[in-house]
Protein backbone atom coordinates (compact mmCIF):
# COMPACT_ATOMS: atom_id res chain seq x y z
CA UNK A 1 0.00 0.00 0.00
CA UNK A 2 1.25 3.45 -1.21
CA UNK A 3 1.41 6.24 1.54
CA UNK A 4 -1.04 8.81 1.09
CA UNK A 5 0.52 12.02 -0.49
CA UNK A 6 -0.17 15.48 1.09
CA UNK A 7 1.25 18.98 -0.09
CA UNK A 8 2.09 21.32 3.17
CA UNK A 9 2.15 24.96 0.89
CA UNK A 10 2.57 28.47 2.69
CA UNK A 11 2.98 31.94 1.87
CA UNK A 12 3.85 34.45 4.07
CA UNK A 13 5.68 37.67 3.19
CA UNK A 14 8.37 37.40 5.49
CA UNK A 15 8.44 33.66 6.09
CA UNK A 16 6.63 33.31 9.44
CA UNK A 17 4.21 30.60 8.19
CA UNK A 18 7.25 28.20 6.99
CA UNK A 19 8.45 26.37 10.66
CA UNK A 20 4.82 25.83 11.53
CA UNK A 21 4.36 24.09 7.58
CA UNK A 22 7.55 21.98 8.10
CA UNK A 23 6.30 20.98 11.52
CA UNK A 24 3.18 20.25 10.04
CA UNK A 25 4.95 17.90 7.26
CA UNK A 26 6.96 16.52 10.03
CA UNK A 27 3.92 15.24 12.24
CA UNK A 28 2.65 14.05 8.85
CA UNK A 29 5.72 11.94 7.98
CA UNK A 30 5.81 10.39 11.33
CA UNK A 31 2.24 9.32 10.91
CA UNK A 32 3.07 7.28 7.65
CA UNK A 33 2.28 10.08 4.99
CA UNK A 34 4.29 10.96 2.27
CA UNK A 35 4.42 14.65 3.15
CA UNK A 36 5.94 17.65 0.53
CA UNK A 37 6.40 21.03 2.21
CA UNK A 38 6.34 24.11 -0.19
CA UNK A 39 5.92 27.93 -0.97
CA UNK A 40 2.95 28.42 -1.77
CA UNK A 41 3.99 31.01 -4.37
CA UNK A 42 5.45 28.01 -6.22
CA UNK A 43 2.61 25.33 -6.26
CA UNK A 44 1.06 25.13 -9.89
CA UNK A 45 -0.37 21.97 -9.81
CA UNK A 46 -1.56 19.96 -6.94
CA UNK A 47 -3.58 17.00 -9.20
CA UNK A 48 -0.83 14.46 -7.37
CA UNK A 49 -2.12 14.85 -3.61
CA UNK A 50 -4.20 13.30 -1.65
CA UNK A 51 -4.31 16.15 0.39
CA UNK A 52 -3.42 19.37 1.29
CA UNK A 53 -2.67 21.95 3.89
CA UNK A 54 -2.29 25.15 2.84
CA UNK A 55 -1.19 27.97 5.20
CA UNK A 56 -0.69 31.73 5.48
CA UNK A 57 -0.03 34.47 7.79
CA UNK A 58 -2.92 37.07 8.37
CA UNK A 59 -1.90 40.38 8.20
CA UNK A 60 -4.46 43.38 9.14
CA UNK A 61 -7.48 40.33 9.33
CA UNK A 62 -6.29 39.63 5.05
CA UNK A 63 -5.22 36.27 4.20
CA UNK A 64 -2.17 35.87 2.96
CA UNK A 65 -1.54 36.86 -0.91
CA UNK A 66 0.54 33.90 -2.08
CA UNK A 67 -1.60 31.32 -0.07
CA UNK A 68 -4.89 33.12 -1.65
CA UNK A 69 -3.03 33.21 -5.01
CA UNK A 70 -2.16 29.26 -4.60
CA UNK A 71 -5.69 28.85 -3.64
CA UNK A 72 -7.19 30.30 -6.86
CA UNK A 73 -4.55 29.01 -9.11
CA UNK A 74 -5.83 25.39 -7.96
CA UNK A 75 -9.43 25.75 -7.11
CA UNK A 76 -10.45 23.18 -9.71
CA UNK A 77 -8.61 20.47 -8.29
CA UNK A 78 -8.94 21.32 -4.63
CA UNK A 79 -12.60 21.06 -5.00
CA UNK A 80 -11.62 17.06 -5.45
CA UNK A 81 -9.60 16.50 -2.38
CA UNK A 82 -9.50 17.40 1.37
CA UNK A 83 -7.75 20.92 2.12
CA UNK A 84 -6.81 22.13 5.89
CA UNK A 85 -5.81 25.76 6.50
CA UNK A 86 -3.61 27.21 9.19
CA UNK A 87 -2.34 30.37 9.76
CA UNK A 88 0.26 31.85 12.29
CA UNK A 89 -2.25 34.96 12.62
CA UNK A 90 -5.24 35.06 14.88
CA UNK A 91 -8.29 34.37 13.37
CA UNK A 92 -10.50 35.92 15.65
CA UNK A 93 -9.81 37.79 19.34
CA UNK A 94 -12.66 36.26 20.64
CA UNK A 95 -10.05 34.26 23.13
CA UNK A 96 -7.85 37.48 23.83
CA UNK A 97 -10.87 39.16 24.94
CA UNK A 98 -12.32 36.79 26.92
CA UNK A 99 -8.88 36.31 28.55
CA UNK A 100 -9.02 32.06 27.96
CA UNK A 101 -6.11 30.68 27.55
CA UNK A 102 -4.63 28.40 25.30
CA UNK A 103 -4.71 24.69 25.50
CA UNK A 104 -2.44 22.71 26.80
CA UNK A 105 0.01 20.41 24.43
CA UNK A 106 0.50 16.99 24.91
Amino acid sequence: MNAKRVLVAYGSKGGATAGIAEEIGQTLRDDGFDAVVLPADIVTDVSGYDGVVLGGALYAGHWNGKARRCARRNAGQLRHRPVWLFSCGPVDRSADDHDIPPVRGP
